[in-house]
């Protein structure tokens, strides 16, 4: 091999290696987001979608939970405001093993379409007209790319973020 072809695989070989080991060292927390409607009817159903984004693929939506304020919310019925509603209830991904971890930076999104039917609620006493306030928890399972304590083979971590949310309720 000449010293120019050399030249050029230890470019190349360097580059890929600071693209796999370095720039994943600079991955931040993934971000939450979600989407619902700003007012509804009391027999609505409320569409409510939640997306987690990340600079790589390593990240699993476990659990999504809508609270109510009970102390904001003036949607209250005659029997008071209802329990948080379980959107999502499962086993998140967990990455163990030296290959679970996808080392490729690119922009990635896990979403999550879900539904809460007011009507029940109606039926049950536990809303009326009013403004809804409370928050969506969204807990999920992501790799980060930073070693320190996690350098072990299960390279888990577990957030759980809030999304704040004010939807006026009316008849």
């Amino acid at each position: 091999m000449s010293g120019r072809t050399k030249r050029i695989w230890a470019i190349a070989g360097t580059s890929v290696l600071v693209y796999v080991a370095i720039v994943p060292m600079l991955w931040p927390e993934p971000a939450v987001d979600a989407v619902y409607p700003s007012e509804a009817g009391t027999n609505d159903t409320l569409p409510i979608t939640v997306s987690v984004s990340a600079w790589h693929r390593n990240v699993d939506i476990g659990q999504v939970r809508f609270y109510v304020d009970y102390t904001a919310t003036t949607a209250v019925g005659p029997k008071g405001t209802f329990y948080p509603e379980l959107l999502v209830q499962r086993e998140a991904r967990r990455f163990v093993g030296p290959f679970a971890r996808n080392p490729i930076t690119w922009p990635y999104t896990q979403r999550f379409d879900g539904e809460i039917s007011l009507a029940k609620y109606i039926d049950q006493g536990l809303i009326g007209p009013g403004e809804l306030v409370g928050k969506i928890d969204v807990t999920f399972n992501y790799c980060s790319g930073r070693g320190g304590r996690y350098a072990t083979p299960d390279r888990t971590r577990t957030a759980t973020k809030s999304v704040p949310f004010r939807i006026a309720i009316h008849e």
